[in-house]
């Protein structure tokens, strides 16, 4: 990265003394990202650079940023904000050349005033600032507190991670996404059971899962990961960058806010004619397994099939299909001959419906506009 930014003010300056402008920087510039991503692609693959090892090297560098906001460190920027909040209006005056420690000394009489007028105004205009922040942290960490107190995490541990399945729908989602054009991205591809379907299907695939121990797995077999969330992912995504999404796993523990953040987010990454699937848990099965408590204090709950086809309409996704599961159990049929036993066979049927919902749904997608 050193080189890298070495190289670039090389040619900043370059460009500036022979009057290219910043036209040709910012094309340089962009050169130099991409042969920094295509090493780190490189090393991911190689096996050098492991999800677990880089997310140790972004943990011990936010700790080490004086600038850092996350693992709880915003208290220790605010710290160095404290300590650099005073100007000071006393400039050095000494000096190595003959006459210039007088000069300095001269013009310091003359401006002290002003400077000094300058300085307290700004002073306390930096200071009311800080005041301001910390205040603003105790209370945005009030906030986080009383978020993290309706994590499941809390009720002992006793959340009910995603029920969908993806190796149940690997070839489904492998055809509805074979022959795209540009990127696909898994997020929360976990260990890379989606992406083996995708590459099968000669797709130029990667995935992102912000748990370090699935992604290992991923990335031993070869497969292009990254250590990061889904959400977070997509919202720095150009517009119109990715040629296929597959959503799961996550989109089931979302709050509402952030699954409608999710699907305005994935339609913008997509490009025009890129396809989308949504692998997501039928409300009615996380119901009947998850414990009450889990189901009271989560923070997010599943959304059903018809949910999610209604927000990706919105976003100008259409052509949806929507595919269940194949129920595995039920009620057993019962024999016999008229009116009755007509009945009592429709009764059944609706009370399996009720007890024995599917698990797992996929939505698919196309954008259109």
């Amino acid at each position: 990265m050193t080189a890298a930014n070495d190289s670039a003010q090389d040619a900043r300056t370059t460009a500036e003394s022979t009057g290219d402008g910043a036209e040709d920087f910012d094309a340089f510039r962009v050169r130099v990202l991409a042969e920094i991503d295509e090493e780190v692609r490189r090393r991911r693959a190689s096996g050098d650079l492991t999800p677990s090892f880089e997310q140790l090297l972004h943990q011990k560098f936010e700790r080490l940023s004086p600038t850092s906001t996350e693992g709880g460190y915003f208290s220790e920027a605010l710290k160095l904000a404290d300590h650099t909040a005073y100007i000071d209006a006393e400039p050095p005056l000494g000096s190595n050349f003959p006459g210039g420690e007088m000069t300095k000394r001269a013009l310091h009489r003359l401006l002290s005033w002003y400077l000094g007028y300058l300085t307290q105004q700004v002073t306390q205009f930096t200071s009311a600032t800080i005041r301001t922040l910390h205040l603003l942290d105790d209370r945005v960490s009030d906030l986080e507190r009383q978020a993290r107190s309706g994590d499941a995490a809390q009720a002992g541990s006793m959340r009910v991670e995603s029920m969908a399945d993806t190796k149940v729908w690997a070839e489904l989602v492998g055809q509805r996404l074979a022959g795209l054009r540009g990127r696909v991205l898994h997020a929360e591809c976990g260990d890379g059971t989606l992406l083996r379907a995708l590459t099968a299907a000669h797709v130029d695939a990667y995935g992102v899962d912000p748990r370090a121990t699935f992604l290992d797995a991923a990335a031993s077999s070869g497969f292009d990961v990254r250590l990061e969330g889904g959400l977070e992912h997509l919202k720095v995504q150009p517009e119109s960058s990715l040629g296929g999404l597959v959503l799961s796993g996550f989109v089931d523990h979302l709050a509402l806010g952030d699954q409608r953040e999710l699907v305005t987010a994935s339609a913008r990454a997509l490009r025009i004619g890129g396809t989308i699937a949504i692998v997501g848990t039928n409300p009615d099965a996380w119901t009947r397994v998850a414990s009450p408590v889990a189901i009271d204090l989560s923070p997010g709950r599943p959304l059903h099939a018809e949910t999610w086809s209604t927000l990706l309409e919105q976003q100008g996704i259409s052509s949806i299909e929507v595919h269940h599961q194949s129920r595995e159990d039920g009620l057993q049929p019962v024999a016999g001959e008229g009116p009755p036993w007509e009945a009592l066979r429709s009764n059944l049927a609706r009370l399996g419906d009720l007890l024995f919902t599917p698990t797992s749904f996929v939505v698919v997608g196309v954008r259109q506009r």
